[in-house]
Protein backbone atom coordinates (compact mmCIF):
# COMPACT_ATOMS: atom_id res chain seq x y z
CA UNK A 1 0.00 0.00 0.00
CA UNK A 2 1.16 3.49 -0.81
CA UNK A 3 0.99 6.63 1.24
CA UNK A 4 -2.08 8.74 0.38
CA UNK A 5 -3.07 12.37 0.81
CA UNK A 6 -6.61 13.72 0.52
CA UNK A 7 -6.98 17.27 -0.77
CA UNK A 8 -10.40 18.92 -0.48
CA UNK A 9 -10.60 21.33 -3.41
CA UNK A 10 -13.31 23.35 -1.65
CA UNK A 11 -11.01 24.18 1.28
CA UNK A 12 -9.01 27.38 1.37
CA UNK A 13 -5.87 26.74 -0.69
CA UNK A 14 -3.51 27.37 2.25
CA UNK A 15 -5.37 24.74 4.28
CA UNK A 16 -5.76 22.00 1.64
CA UNK A 17 -2.62 19.98 2.26
CA UNK A 18 -2.58 18.05 5.54
CA UNK A 19 0.47 15.81 5.67
CA UNK A 20 1.14 13.07 8.17
CA UNK A 21 4.34 13.19 10.23
CA UNK A 22 5.96 10.70 7.84
CA UNK A 23 4.82 12.64 4.76
CA UNK A 24 6.11 15.83 6.37
CA UNK A 25 9.58 14.28 6.71
CA UNK A 26 9.48 12.97 3.15
CA UNK A 27 8.47 16.37 1.76
CA UNK A 28 11.33 18.10 3.58
CA UNK A 29 13.80 15.55 2.24
CA UNK A 30 12.54 15.90 -1.33
CA UNK A 31 12.68 19.69 -1.20
CA UNK A 32 16.24 19.55 0.12
CA UNK A 33 17.31 17.11 -2.60
CA UNK A 34 15.63 19.19 -5.32
CA UNK A 35 17.35 22.38 -4.19
CA UNK A 36 20.70 20.61 -3.89
CA UNK A 37 20.29 19.13 -7.38
CA UNK A 38 20.17 22.60 -8.95
CA UNK A 39 23.09 23.83 -6.85
CA UNK A 40 21.00 25.94 -4.49
CA UNK A 41 18.58 28.72 -5.37
CA UNK A 42 20.33 31.82 -4.03
CA UNK A 43 20.95 33.24 -7.49
CA UNK A 44 17.44 32.30 -8.67
CA UNK A 45 15.45 33.39 -5.61
CA UNK A 46 14.20 36.74 -6.94
CA UNK A 47 13.29 35.33 -10.36
CA UNK A 48 11.52 32.34 -8.76
CA UNK A 49 9.42 34.61 -6.56
CA UNK A 50 8.64 36.95 -9.46
CA UNK A 51 7.68 33.95 -11.59
CA UNK A 52 5.29 32.77 -8.87
CA UNK A 53 3.53 36.13 -8.78
CA UNK A 54 3.22 36.41 -12.54
CA UNK A 55 2.90 32.91 -13.93
CA UNK A 56 1.56 30.48 -11.34
CA UNK A 57 -2.13 30.29 -10.59
CA UNK A 58 -2.60 32.18 -7.26
CA UNK A 59 -4.58 29.20 -6.00
CA UNK A 60 -1.55 26.94 -6.41
CA UNK A 61 0.85 29.56 -5.02
CA UNK A 62 -1.31 29.72 -1.90
CA UNK A 63 -1.18 25.92 -1.60
CA UNK A 64 2.63 26.05 -1.77
CA UNK A 65 2.69 28.80 0.86
CA UNK A 66 0.53 26.65 3.10
CA UNK A 67 2.81 23.67 2.59
CA UNK A 68 5.93 25.73 3.29
CA UNK A 69 4.39 26.94 6.56
CA UNK A 70 3.32 23.43 7.58
CA UNK A 71 6.76 22.03 6.76
CA UNK A 72 8.63 25.00 8.27
CA UNK A 73 10.60 25.25 5.01
CA UNK A 74 11.50 28.35 3.03
CA UNK A 75 8.73 29.28 0.58
CA UNK A 76 11.12 29.93 -2.31
CA UNK A 77 12.73 26.51 -1.82
CA UNK A 78 9.32 24.81 -1.69
CA UNK A 79 8.38 26.64 -4.86
CA UNK A 80 11.66 25.69 -6.57
CA UNK A 81 11.04 22.02 -5.77
CA UNK A 82 7.64 22.34 -7.45
CA UNK A 83 9.36 23.76 -10.54
CA UNK A 84 11.92 20.94 -10.62
CA UNK A 85 10.86 19.62 -14.03
CA UNK A 86 11.63 22.98 -15.65
CA UNK A 87 15.04 23.15 -13.97
CA UNK A 88 16.36 19.68 -14.79
CA UNK A 89 14.09 17.93 -17.29
CA UNK A 90 17.17 16.47 -18.99
CA UNK A 91 17.32 14.05 -16.02
CA UNK A 92 13.80 12.78 -16.71
CA UNK A 93 12.92 10.02 -19.10
CA UNK A 94 9.72 7.96 -19.30
CA UNK A 95 8.02 5.47 -21.58
CA UNK A 96 4.26 5.57 -21.91
CA UNK A 97 1.69 3.80 -24.05
CA UNK A 98 -2.04 3.41 -24.42
CA UNK A 99 -4.06 0.53 -25.86
CA UNK A 100 -7.65 0.40 -27.03
CA UNK A 101 -10.13 -1.86 -25.31
CA UNK A 102 -13.88 -2.13 -25.62
CA UNK A 103 -14.08 -0.36 -22.24
CA UNK A 104 -11.92 2.55 -23.36
CA UNK A 105 -8.14 3.00 -23.45
CA UNK A 106 -5.77 1.59 -20.87
CA UNK A 107 -2.97 4.08 -20.11
CA UNK A 108 0.41 2.80 -18.88
CA UNK A 109 3.69 4.51 -18.07
CA UNK A 110 7.15 4.18 -16.57
CA UNK A 111 8.30 7.27 -14.71
CA UNK A 112 12.06 7.44 -15.21
CA UNK A 113 13.77 9.97 -12.99
CA UNK A 114 17.41 10.06 -11.99
CA UNK A 115 17.96 10.22 -8.25
CA UNK A 116 20.93 9.70 -5.96
CA UNK A 117 18.78 7.69 -3.59
CA UNK A 118 15.70 5.47 -3.77
CA UNK A 119 13.46 8.11 -2.22
CA UNK A 120 11.49 8.83 -5.40
CA UNK A 121 10.28 5.24 -5.27
CA UNK A 122 9.98 4.93 -1.50
CA UNK A 123 8.13 8.24 -1.05
CA UNK A 124 5.56 7.62 -3.83
CA UNK A 125 2.22 8.98 -2.68
CA UNK A 126 -1.25 8.93 -4.24
CA UNK A 127 -2.96 12.31 -3.93
CA UNK A 128 -6.77 12.23 -4.04
CA UNK A 129 -8.32 15.57 -5.00
CA UNK A 130 -11.92 15.58 -3.80
CA UNK A 131 -15.11 17.43 -4.82
CA UNK A 132 -17.48 19.10 -2.37
CA UNK A 133 -19.57 15.93 -2.17
CA UNK A 134 -16.50 13.81 -1.34
CA UNK A 135 -16.41 12.21 -4.77
CA UNK A 136 -13.01 12.00 -6.48
CA UNK A 137 -12.28 14.80 -8.95
CA UNK A 138 -8.87 13.42 -9.94
CA UNK A 139 -5.88 11.49 -8.57
CA UNK A 140 -2.17 12.08 -8.95
CA UNK A 141 0.74 9.67 -8.62
CA UNK A 142 3.12 12.00 -6.86
CA UNK A 143 5.18 12.80 -3.77
CA UNK A 144 4.49 14.80 -0.61
CA UNK A 145 5.13 18.49 -1.20
CA UNK A 146 4.30 18.41 -4.92
CA UNK A 147 1.33 20.56 -5.89
CA UNK A 148 1.58 20.08 -9.65
CA UNK A 149 0.77 16.89 -11.55
CA UNK A 150 3.06 14.74 -13.71
CA UNK A 151 0.78 11.66 -13.79
CA UNK A 152 -2.94 12.14 -13.29
CA UNK A 153 -6.26 10.38 -13.77
CA UNK A 154 -9.64 12.08 -13.72
CA UNK A 155 -12.13 9.19 -13.42
CA UNK A 156 -14.86 9.38 -16.04
CA UNK A 157 -12.98 12.06 -17.99
CA UNK A 158 -9.34 11.42 -19.00
CA UNK A 159 -5.81 10.52 -17.90
CA UNK A 160 -2.56 12.33 -18.71
CA UNK A 161 1.14 11.65 -18.20
CA UNK A 162 4.22 13.73 -18.97
CA UNK A 163 7.46 12.67 -20.67
CA UNK A 164 10.53 14.87 -20.98
CA UNK A 165 11.93 16.07 -24.30
CA UNK A 166 14.35 18.77 -25.40
CA UNK A 167 14.08 21.15 -28.35
CA UNK A 168 16.15 24.11 -29.48
CA UNK A 169 13.34 26.53 -28.59
CA UNK A 170 14.20 28.77 -25.62
CA UNK A 171 12.31 28.41 -22.37
CA UNK A 172 9.46 30.86 -21.95
CA UNK A 173 8.36 32.97 -19.00
CA UNK A 174 5.14 30.98 -18.74
CA UNK A 175 3.37 28.44 -16.58
CA UNK A 176 5.07 25.16 -15.72
CA UNK A 177 3.50 22.19 -17.49
CA UNK A 178 3.07 20.44 -14.10
CA UNK A 179 0.76 23.26 -13.00
CA UNK A 180 -1.03 23.25 -16.35
CA UNK A 181 -1.73 19.52 -16.02
CA UNK A 182 -3.01 20.13 -12.48
CA UNK A 183 -5.33 22.90 -13.75
CA UNK A 184 -6.60 20.73 -16.58
CA UNK A 185 -7.27 17.78 -14.27
CA UNK A 186 -9.15 20.08 -11.93
CA UNK A 187 -11.17 22.03 -14.50
CA UNK A 188 -11.51 20.28 -17.90
CA UNK A 189 -14.67 18.23 -18.27
CA UNK A 190 -13.88 16.09 -21.32
CA UNK A 191 -11.01 14.39 -23.12
CA UNK A 192 -11.20 16.93 -25.94
CA UNK A 193 -11.23 19.85 -23.50
CA UNK A 194 -8.07 18.46 -21.92
CA UNK A 195 -6.33 17.96 -25.28
CA UNK A 196 -7.21 21.50 -26.37
CA UNK A 197 -5.96 23.09 -23.16
CA UNK A 198 -2.75 21.08 -23.04
CA UNK A 199 -2.01 21.83 -26.70
CA UNK A 200 -2.58 25.55 -26.93
CA UNK A 201 -1.42 27.24 -23.73
CA UNK A 202 2.13 28.60 -23.76
CA UNK A 203 4.27 26.70 -21.25
CA UNK A 204 7.73 27.22 -19.84
CA UNK A 205 9.50 24.23 -21.38
CA UNK A 206 9.23 21.30 -23.77
CA UNK A 207 7.30 18.13 -23.01
CA UNK A 208 5.47 15.17 -24.48
CA UNK A 209 2.02 14.33 -23.12
CA UNK A 210 0.03 11.13 -23.49
CA UNK A 211 -3.68 11.80 -23.03
CA UNK A 212 -6.39 9.14 -22.97
CA UNK A 213 -10.15 9.40 -22.61
CA UNK A 214 -13.01 7.08 -21.75
CA UNK A 215 -14.03 5.89 -25.21
CA UNK A 216 -12.26 3.59 -27.63
CA UNK A 217 -9.91 5.61 -29.83
CA UNK A 218 -9.54 8.52 -27.39
CA UNK A 219 -5.75 8.48 -27.14
CA UNK A 220 -3.25 11.00 -28.47
CA UNK A 221 0.32 12.12 -27.92
CA UNK A 222 0.76 15.89 -27.70
CA UNK A 223 4.28 16.98 -28.63
CA UNK A 224 5.10 20.39 -27.18
CA UNK A 225 7.68 23.12 -27.29
CA UNK A 226 6.88 26.15 -25.15
CA UNK A 227 4.91 27.81 -27.97
CA UNK A 228 4.10 25.08 -30.51
CA UNK A 229 2.46 21.69 -30.61
CA UNK A 230 1.62 18.72 -32.79
CA UNK A 231 -0.98 16.08 -31.99
CA UNK A 232 0.06 12.56 -32.92
CA UNK A 233 -2.73 10.04 -33.44
CA UNK A 234 -2.60 6.41 -34.52
CA UNK A 235 -4.30 3.99 -36.88
CA UNK A 236 -3.25 1.13 -34.63
CA UNK A 237 -4.97 0.01 -31.45
CA UNK A 238 -2.09 1.46 -29.45
CA UNK A 239 0.12 4.52 -29.25
CA UNK A 240 3.59 4.91 -27.69
CA UNK A 241 5.52 7.91 -26.35
CA UNK A 242 9.11 8.14 -25.14
CA UNK A 243 11.43 11.16 -25.29
CA UNK A 244 11.66 12.38 -28.86
CA UNK A 245 9.61 14.35 -31.37
CA UNK A 246 7.89 12.28 -34.05
CA UNK A 247 5.14 14.57 -35.34
CA UNK A 248 6.27 18.10 -34.50
CA UNK A 249 8.54 19.75 -37.04
CA UNK A 250 11.18 20.63 -34.52
CA UNK A 251 14.90 20.32 -34.14
CA UNK A 252 15.66 18.20 -31.11
CA UNK A 253 18.74 18.82 -29.00
CA UNK A 254 21.35 16.08 -29.06
CA UNK A 255 21.98 14.72 -25.57
CA UNK A 256 24.56 12.28 -24.25
CA UNK A 257 22.42 10.98 -21.39
CA UNK A 258 21.03 7.46 -21.28
CA UNK A 259 17.46 8.75 -21.43
CA UNK A 260 17.90 10.30 -24.86
CA UNK A 261 20.26 7.63 -26.17
CA UNK A 262 17.68 4.93 -25.39
CA UNK A 263 14.50 6.76 -26.42
CA UNK A 264 14.25 5.13 -29.86
CA UNK A 265 15.16 1.72 -28.49
CA UNK A 266 12.48 1.94 -25.81
CA UNK A 267 9.93 3.19 -28.35
CA UNK A 268 10.73 0.32 -30.73
CA UNK A 269 10.71 -2.30 -27.96
CA UNK A 270 7.34 -1.17 -26.63
CA UNK A 271 5.92 -0.97 -30.15
CA UNK A 272 7.14 -4.49 -30.95
CA UNK A 273 5.56 -5.88 -27.78
CA UNK A 274 2.25 -4.17 -28.53
CA UNK A 275 2.26 -5.32 -32.15
CA UNK A 276 2.84 -8.85 -30.93
CA UNK A 277 0.04 -8.85 -28.37
CA UNK A 278 -2.21 -6.10 -27.10
CA UNK A 279 -2.44 -6.14 -23.30
CA UNK A 280 -5.98 -6.20 -21.96
CA UNK A 281 -5.37 -5.77 -18.23
CA UNK A 282 -2.96 -4.23 -15.73
CA UNK A 283 -0.62 -7.18 -15.35
CA UNK A 284 -0.17 -7.51 -19.10
CA UNK A 285 0.58 -3.78 -19.29
CA UNK A 286 3.11 -4.09 -16.46
CA UNK A 287 4.75 -6.92 -18.41
CA UNK A 288 5.37 -4.50 -21.29
CA UNK A 289 6.63 -1.80 -18.92
CA UNK A 290 9.02 -4.33 -17.36
CA UNK A 291 10.48 -5.47 -20.69
CA UNK A 292 14.26 -5.31 -20.37
CA UNK A 293 14.43 -2.96 -23.35
CA UNK A 294 11.70 -0.64 -21.98
CA UNK A 295 12.30 -0.34 -18.26
CA UNK A 296 15.37 1.63 -17.20
CA UNK A 297 17.51 1.36 -14.08
CA UNK A 298 16.16 4.78 -13.11
CA UNK A 299 12.49 3.76 -13.37
CA UNK A 300 11.02 4.95 -10.07
CA UNK A 301 7.28 4.50 -10.67
CA UNK A 302 5.11 2.35 -12.92
CA UNK A 303 1.40 2.82 -13.34
CA UNK A 304 -1.58 1.51 -15.30
CA UNK A 305 -4.85 3.42 -15.34
CA UNK A 306 -8.21 3.66 -17.07
CA UNK A 307 -10.19 6.89 -17.16
CA UNK A 308 -13.35 4.94 -18.04
CA UNK A 309 -13.26 2.73 -14.95
CA UNK A 310 -11.19 4.88 -12.60
CA UNK A 311 -8.62 2.08 -12.24
CA UNK A 312 -5.22 3.14 -10.94
CA UNK A 313 -2.59 0.50 -10.22
CA UNK A 314 0.87 1.62 -9.19
CA UNK A 315 4.18 -0.16 -8.62
CA UNK A 316 7.59 1.27 -7.88
CA UNK A 317 11.17 0.28 -8.59
CA UNK A 318 11.48 -0.28 -4.84
CA UNK A 319 8.67 -2.83 -4.80
CA UNK A 320 9.38 -4.68 -8.06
Amino acid sequence: MFSEITVQIADLPRKRWRLSRQQNQWAKELIRLSVDEVGGIAEYRDSILTHALKRINPEFTAEIEGLATQLDVDFAETLAANLYYDFVKRLLGCTAFAVNTENGPIHARNMDWFSHSNCLSEFTTIVNFMNNDDTTRFRSVSWPGSVGVLSGIAPGRFAVTLNAVLSDEPMQEATSVAFLIRKVCQESETFQDAVDALSTQVISSDCILLVTGTRKGEMVVIERTPTRHAIRTTEEDFIVATNDYRALDCEGVEQDGEIYKTTCGRFDAATMRLHSKLPINSEQCFAVLNDEHVKMQITVQQMVMSAATGMLNVKTGHHN
